[in-house]
């Protein structure tokens, strides 16, 4: 996969509602990512978490950045469990959560790729990263 399909399918994902196929989607972007990004690391990684703290910290992305990136494979990855263990008790993010959580994905992306995220993806997503406590 290239940076192009990677925001093709943010873009679609920004034009609609969190939904659990939405989120299994979102997961799978950050997967795809991450696995870019660690391709020339000649270690293995035991998980998600790991490899998108690798990425995070070989581009240089700020903490905050990493936080929302963590965030995001969170929200994607607990719905995806819930899904699939409860289907009927999952929960969605909030339409506002959701965008932030698309926002970080496609700052992992334009790090890994080295591209930057096209205009009309930008247009439908928060300008800034979700405020921290």
């Amino acid at each position: 996969m290239n940076a192009k399909e990677l925001y093709d399918i943010c873009l679609t994902l920004a034009q609609a509602e969190p939904t659990d196929d939405a989120l299994r989607q979102l997961h799978e972007v950050i997967k795809l990512s991450a696995a870019e990004g660690c391709r020339t690391q000649g270690g293995t990684f035991g998980n998600l978490f790991s490899q998108v703290d690798f990425v995070c910290k070989k581009y240089g992305l700020k903490p905050s950045q990493k936080q929302a990136i963590q965030t995001a494979r969170r929200h994607s990855s607990l719905n995806t469990l819930h899904s699939s263990l409860f289907t009927l008790h999952s929960s969605l993010p909030t339409l506002q959560d959701w965008l932030y959580d698309l926002r970080a994905v496609t700052m992992l992306i334009s790090a890994v790729f080295q591209d930057d995220v096209p205009g009309n993806l930008l247009s439908l997503l928060p300008v800034n990263l979700a405020p921290t406590p």
